[in-house]
């Protein structure tokens, strides 16, 4: 889908931190609630984890998701003029020990989240840190895409950020080594693992 990726890229060129990424990003909010992506997917989740919902709190809720995802590709968009602008943007972190203990000593740290809020901000921004106070880069596991072009532009712009990309098929034992020299790995959990346990969703 070279197309697709070509669309991503003259997206960037209008997502500016101002009126105009809230343009883009209302316009890719209401192309996403009209094509639906994984709308039964959506529903059929939160039919599980909330049966006391109705259809209409879901149709709710999947237009916020729709939305937010929207957002987090603005935002990715706009980062690529000038990384460093994750610095202003984040004020404070919630929910992580302090940036003192993580960045004043050399010592390796495993970042565990998931896929909720703007993941790729956060990415960014702790790269951000990371280079400022420690002068390494954020190493991040990914799952690669089947659109080998989005990918590219996908890697490209997590580059840019100052991410480094781990395939998730990469030697665990290759990321203790990188530990022990000080690395700092970010991991979304919430991806789809070869092998492991199953469960029943939630």
């Amino acid at each position: 889908m070279r197309s697709a990726a070509q669309l991503i890229r003259a997206f960037q060129s209008l997502a500016y931190p101002d009126w105009r990424g809230r343009a883009v990003a209302l316009f890719l909010s209401r192309v996403l609630r009209t094509l639906a992506p994984r709308k039964e997917r959506i529903d059929s989740n939160l039919q599980l984890v909330y049966p006391e919902k109705d259809a209409g709190w879901r149709r709710d809720f999947r237009r916020q998701v729709y939305e937010g995802l929207a957002w987090t590709v603005t935002e990715i968009l706009a980062l690529q003029r000038e990384p460093r602008q994750a610095l202003d943007w984040v004020r404070e972190a919630e929910g992580c020990p302090p940036p003192e203990r993580l960045f004043s000593e050399e010592k390796g740290a495993i970042l565990l989240s998931g896929h909720f809020g703007d993941w790729e901000l956060l990415g960014s921004w702790y790269a951000q840190v990371l280079k400022e106070r420690r002068g390494i880069p954020l190493h991040a596991v990914y799952q690669e895409i089947h659109d080998r072009d989005i990918s590219e532009v996908l890697r490209g712009f997590r580059d840019r950020s100052g991410i480094v990309s781990l395939p998730k098929e990469a030697s665990t034992l290759d990321m203790v080594r990188m530990l022990r020299q000080g690395a700092h790995i970010a991991i979304l959990a919430d991806v789809s693992w070869l092998g492991g346990i199953v469960l029943p969703f939630m």
